[in-house]
């Protein structure tokens, strides 16, 4: 009863991205950790200032170059934090938005940490609605 008492007392303060990814073959993941026919459900949490990063990140570098293009060049602009790594690639005329996170395991505890990565090319005109979408979340962080 200690514990949980505790527990209610702490605060998050950021932003949870939740993801379900095809697990790789490896004896680390037992089928235990397994949800809807091999997908494994990984949880991180990126902290306000990271949020405020994010944001200052996406107005920047990444709304005002929406409609860049190059010939025979091409162009990436990263933002880190210590659980997700967010790239815009521009590529000649290709635009690409790729996400790595860091995969502790399903309880957080695993060493040496994997990546797992997602990446669209036909989401990219949504984002500034995920500018939108996140500016709204960091007003609402304490």
């Amino acid at each position: 009863m200690y514990f949980l008492h505790r527990i209610k007392k702490i605060i998050l303060q950021g932003l949870q991205l939740d993801a379900e990814v095809k697990a790789q073959e490896s004896s680390y993941y037992t089928t235990t950790q397994t949800v809807n026919k091999g997908m494994l459900k990984r949880t991180i949490f990126i902290d306000k200032v990271d949020v405020i990063g994010m944001i200052s990140y996406i107005e920047r570098d990444i709304v005002p170059n929406l409609k860049t293009t190059y010939k025979k060049q091409s162009k990436e602009y990263v933002f880190k934090s210590n659980e997700m790594f967010f790239s815009f690639l521009i590529n000649e005329k290709d635009l690409r938005i790729t996400i790595h996170i860091a995969d502790y395991g399903p309880l957080g505890d695993k060493k040496g940490i994997d990546q797992i990565e997602f990446w669209t090319e036909s989401k990219v005109d949504d984002i500034p609605d995920l500018l939108t979408t996140l500016k709204l979340f960091a007003k609402q962080m304490k």
